[in-house]
């Protein structure tokens, strides 16, 4: 069997229906939504899980310049919309370095002090389940919440106990992966495998045993985000 099918087929099976479109499924899973689209592989994925796929009014190569990701992210108010809503134009920007151009309009850029409060950085901190992925996915109101003292009130949820300096060898990060069926899963749920494999440039060989495949070979960024 194609790898290429065998991957999709390893999808649909591990979803389980779980995802009722594609957009739910992108917003869930980006490196394996952008790895599909790179090998035109979506059109499958919406007839495998009976999906309508949506009309794309594609761009002519080129068409994203630097203005035009300026003025698509000038309809968003936060980086989280922006990234979720314009997932193509939010990383064409941060590939050609125009990011931070493209969300200086934005509250939390122009005044994180203000924009931060204690509320949003605790509404903010629940969408995490460690410590760790807060920081690593929204590291302005990590910062900010450690700054004021809100950072134990902001974490009070999370249960979680630290693992010893050292404990996540390569060999017990894979056998965390093991655990999981899809990267969005194993990103959510263990933040301390996950640095340490951002850490030491052994995520792809992680994707790799999630899916018990060998396809992520290439350069692969995994889910951070950084100013």
């Amino acid at each position: 069997m194609d790898k290429r099918n065998k991957t999709i087929n390893e999808l649909v099976n591990n979803m389980n229906y779980k995802y009722k479109s594609l957009s739910e499924f992108r917003n869930n899973n980006t490196n394996e939504y952008n790895w599909l689209a790179k090998n035109n592989l979506l059109n499958q994925l919406c007839n495998d899980m009976n999906w309508i796929r949506p009309s794309i009014n594609r761009k002519s190569s080129g068409f994203w310049t630097k203005e035009e990701c300026i003025r698509n992210a000038k309809q968003y108010q936060s980086i989280l919309s922006f990234r979720k809503n314009s997932t193509t134009v939010y990383y064409k920007a941060k590939k050609r370095g125009w990011l931070n151009e493209c969300i200086k309009h934005m509250p939390e850029i122009i005044n994180p002090k203000l924009y931060w409060t204690k509320e949003k950085c605790m509404q903010d901190a629940l969408r995490y389940k460690t410590k760790i992925s807060w920081k690593t996915n929204s590291k302005i109101s990590y910062n900010i919440s450690k700054q004021n003292n809100w950072f134990e009130e902001c974490t009070k949820h999370i249960t979680a106990i630290r693992k010893p300096h050292g404990y996540w060898t390569k060999e017990r990060c894979f056998e965390e992966a093991k655990k999981y069926k899809t990267s969005a899963e194993f990103n959510k749920k263990s933040g301390g495998a996950l640095a340490s494999t951002q850490r030491n440039g052994w995520y792809l060989e992680c994707l790799n045993i999630i899916y018990d495949t060998t396809i992520y070979t290439q350069k692969c960024t995994s889910p951070t985000y950084k100013i």
